[in-house]
């Protein structure tokens, strides 16, 4: 969602662009969230820009673009911040630093993600994927715990919750990629949420399928249709009880497409051969489908 009331459509886009690259507000206009190292304090951009399109020069008094004020352009501060981004300091995992070589290699990980709003919390299904890792940069007052069936604790991800600016209400959220082997993952039972006073539990559908005899009559995990539409929409359909999301992702390229949840999804794209990876809550298996 955006605003694109132009002119000022494409300002707000590189504002909340920055905010999702780890920016935080410029000490103008009286936001919220204000970045406490900005080093000029009237939140202005403190040296020359170049509008490279006009090639024109911007003055330092402009008001730097994550701040409120206008006119506005970016500084050298956040615009240096924002190119270091990919290059994390090495993050901590069950309270050992892991080297940057390490961090940086693709390799199986399981991507856990959620949010917490105004209190609640909320704890999405989990997926392995192979990528890189994203583990948090420091200790916070969250919490992630994998635990198997034995109470052996698999995983313990200490972590600071990512405000998410400019919005209504206290909305943050987490998304990280953690080294952990399949033979690791295919143990848990339990993926476990907690900080603040509250919780939230994640544990595999297909288990709880298992548990209920009211159940017995649902379609197996193995349920799934997917077929092209007349219109040309790709459709997918399947059982939501067992598998509560699947990732939609271009086999060819591994460009992400959807993350489809309910049962029932209609995807506009051209795609033919994707590949689904399909959550059970705390783990995931991956099928590939050719589309005519």
């Amino acid at each position: 969602m955006g605003w694109d009331y132009l002119p000022t459509g494409s300002v707000v886009a590189a504002h909340e662009l920055a905010h999702n690259w780890g920016r935080n507000h410029a000490p103008c206009g009286t936001p919220s969230g204000v970045d406490p190292q900005y080093p000029q304090p009237d939140g202005s951009i403190g040296n020359y820009g170049l509008d490279v399109a006009a090639q024109v020069l911007k003055p330092s008094s402009l008001s730097d673009i994550m701040g409120y004020c206008d006119p506005k352009w970016i500084g050298a501060y956040n615009y240096a911040a924002v190119l270091s981004y990919l290059s994390p300091a090495a993050p901590v995992i069950n309270g050992a630093a892991v080297s940057a070589s390490i961090s940086n290699a693709v390799q199986p990980t399981l991507l856990i993600w959620g949010h917490i709003t105004d209190g609640e919390m909320v704890l999405e299904p989990a997926f392995q994927v192979t990528t890189r890792p994203k583990l948090p940069p420091r200790a916070g007052p969250y919490t992630v715990e994998a635990k198997a069936a034995d109470g052996t604790t698999l995983l313990n991800l200490s972590f600071e919750a990512k405000e998410v600016a400019d919005a209504p209400g206290n909305h943050k959220n987490f998304v990280f990629a953690v080294p952990l082997s399949s033979a690791n993952v295919d143990r848990i039972k339990t993926l476990r949420l907690s900080g603040q006073g509250r919780q939230a539990m994640m544990t595999s559908a297909v288990a709880q399928t298992a548990a209920g005899a009211q159940l017995n009559a649902a379609p197996t995990a193995d349920s799934l249709e997917v077929r092209r539409e007349a219109g040309g929409d790709l459709r997918l359909r399947w059982n939501a009880r067992a598998t509560p999301m699947i990732m939609v992702r271009d086999a060819g390229t591994g460009e992400l497409l959807s993350l489809a949840r309910g049962g029932d999804v209609t995807l506009s794209t051209i795609r033919n051969d994707v590949e689904l990876v399909l959550s059970d809550g705390v783990k995931s298996r991956v099928k590939r489908v050719s589309v005519k």
